[in-house]
């Protein structure tokens, strides 16, 4: 197996954000936020038996929009319940561009990977202990699938994973603390790649 590259390439984005919040009724707060992208990405690749002429040759700018937004209640001073969507995309680097230059050239796909997750939580803050609970679910297309070198062509899947992530903390005392960080199921993919 023989596989050169010699690449160079540059990206850069430029964006605008725009947050905002508020109080409908005593509980209850609203929060959005809208961000509005502009990606330009220039690369250039010579694969393969290098010869000196750029093999994947990518010049291109491509704006994209995005939001989250949320709800939250206040339960009491210390305890809540949100729920929040997130609508979103994964720029392609430089990899993906040489990874999926049919699609990119030939079929007119931009590579972007679409990200929609989906959160309801639940949130504890005491003095000495902070329990922090979020059911998930993602759901990503266009995610790349590629083994360099292999017989196999790469693919974008479309995968979902959801489960449960926990966050808590107990204070002892001023120095001492115990925490746990846990994902459980550990982020279970529904579809895509097996």
């Amino acid at each position: 197996w023989d596989f050169d590259l010699q690449a160079s390439g540059r990206s850069k984005v430029d964006a605008l954000y725009l947050t905002g919040q508020f109080r409908p009724v005593q509980p209850l707060t609203i929060d959005a936020g809208f961000r509005t992208s502009r990606f330009t990405t220039r690369y250039a690749a010579d694969t393969g038996t290098l010869d000196g002429m750029a093999d994947v040759l990518v010049d291109t700018t491509t704006s994209k929009n995005t939001y989250t937004a949320a709800l939250n209640w206040s339960l009491s001073d210390d305890m809540g319940l949100f729920f929040r969507i997130n609508r979103g995309y994964l720029a392609p680097g430089f990899d993906t561009y040489r990874g999926f230059q049919a699609e990119f050239h030939d079929r007119g796909q931009d590579l972007f990977q679409k990200v929609r997750q989906y959160e309801l939580g639940y949130k504890l803050s005491k003095d000495a202990f902070a329990l922090y609970a979020t059911y998930f679910r993602n759901k990503v297309d266009g995610f790349p699938l590629c083994v360099v070198g292999g017989i196999v062509p790469c693919v974008l899947q479309k995968n979902e994973a959801q489960g449960l992530e926990v966050d808590a903390k107990l204070q002892l005392c001023d120095r001492v603390a115990l925490g746990l960080k846990a994902t459980l199921p550990p982020g279970a993919v529904r579809k895509g790649p097996k």
